[in-house]
């Protein structure tokens, strides 16, 4: 069985990296998991969310969320949330549960 380790998420460039001063404290999470699985997060990071990830970070803050999404990058922004959640520490777990927009 492959090693847990740490791994940096970095949603607006979707990048998972093992280099913790990878990671900005606003716009990314720590997971813990293994090599593998953070690749295949990083995959679909890359095949969910946008290239004009900017405007979709806009969508986390309550103030600015709207839910007429007919592209549907709200509901990707979602699934990638859900799948960083379910690898993340408690500290990850706690920022994403404090946004609300989990199912």
């Amino acid at each position: 069985m492959e090693e847990l380790r740490s791994f940096y998420v970095s949603l607006p460039t979707r990048e998972v990296k093992a280099d913790e001063s990878f990671g900005d404290p606003n716009t990314g999470f720590i997971i813990s998991t293994t090599e593998e699985e953070a690749r295949a997060l990083q995959s679909y990071m890359m095949e969910k969310l946008t290239d004009d990830f900017a405007q979709d970070l806009k969508i986390l803050t309550p103030m600015t969320m709207h839910f007429d999404d007919e592209n549907g990058r709200y509901d990707a922004l979602v699934d990638v949330l859900d799948r960083v959640y379910h690898l993340g520490t408690a500290q990850t777990k706690a920022q994403i549960q404090n946004l609300g927009i989990l199912r």
